[in-house]
């Protein structure tokens, strides 16, 4: 990596996590919470493995995205209508 590649790496990740908030906490009304958290735990893991394994900046982002995706549902908010 060079140059801003690194900050450009660890910023992407927060992208997916503020987005996804919301929706996850739709997903773990909709499906039991031990069924949503294994989902997203499991996503996590193969996610950070493959982070380890990327040769290029590009598979590093999409890695990143994933795992905020997975990482947004960790930390449900109740959400009261």
């Amino acid at each position: 990596m060079a140059g801003d590649d690194y900050n450009i790496a660890l910023l992407i990740f927060f992208v997916p996590y503020i987005l996804f908030e919301i929706p996850s906490n739709i997903f773990i009304r909709r499906l039991k919470p031990s069924n949503w958290l294994s989902i997203i735990m499991f996503i996590w893991g193969i996610a950070t493995i493959a982070q380890g394994l990327c040769h290029n900046f590009g598979g590093l982002l999409a890695c990143r995205i994933v795992i905020g995706l997975a990482e947004a549902g960790y930390f449900p908010r109740s959400v009261h209508c």
